[in-house]
């Protein structure tokens, strides 16, 4: 009897906490707003460059704030072609795509390797990928992170199915080896 009042115990908290990260998942319902931003009230600069080393973004990360219409400036320091990319993205955490291209810093409107456009951010934490599509720039090293909010939920963090199977797992067989040396 109190082994099977044990393992239900044990059943109904997996089902429980098993699931945190899957009831977790729907929180947020918001369409990608593809409607165009016309004021930018935050602004963001990445800057592409060669050096020796490869392809590269002036940085890893770029943080912006959810919900806001965002000032995107591509600054192409080399002499070569570079552009900056972000696919789009449909559904809760959307994002219209993003794509500045220059065939060198001599490049842009006003041929100085600068260009730049306007885009709605998600209202929710979210990170999309920031990359080069010029043929091998992207495995030289030209990719980036574009963080909005606090970012994509870190799941790793969140105990989930694994997690809590293996801790009652350890638990249940505690519970039986104990008694059965009763």
């Amino acid at each position: 009897m109190k082994i099977k009042l044990l393992l239900s115990g044990l059943l109904f908290a997996l089902l429980l906490f098993g699931t945190s990260n899957v009831i977790g998942a729907g929180e947020h319902h918001h369409e990608a707003d593809t409607e165009p931003c016309d004021t930018p009230t935050e602004f963001l600069t990445v800057v592409g460059y060669t050096s020796p080393e490869g392809h590269f973004f002036d940085k890893e990360e770029y943080h912006v704030s959810k919900g806001v219409c965002l000032g995107i400036t591509f600054e192409n320091q080399s002499p070569l072609e570079h552009d900056m990319n972000i696919d789009e993205v449909q559904g809760d955490n959307g994002i219209e795509q993003i794509h500045i291209h220059l065939m060198s810093n001599k490049a842009g409107p006003k041929m100085n390797g600068i260009d730049s456009l306007n885009v709605t951010t998600p209202n929710v934490d979210t990170e999309f990928d920031i990359y080069c599509t010029v043929p091998g720039h992207q495995d030289a090293g030209m990719h980036a992170k574009l963080i909005i909010g606090a970012g994509s939920p870190d799941e790793d963090k969140l105990p989930g199915f694994g997690f809590i199977f293996s801790i009652s797992s350890i638990l249940l067989l505690l519970s039986i080896r104990r008694m059965s040396k009763r």
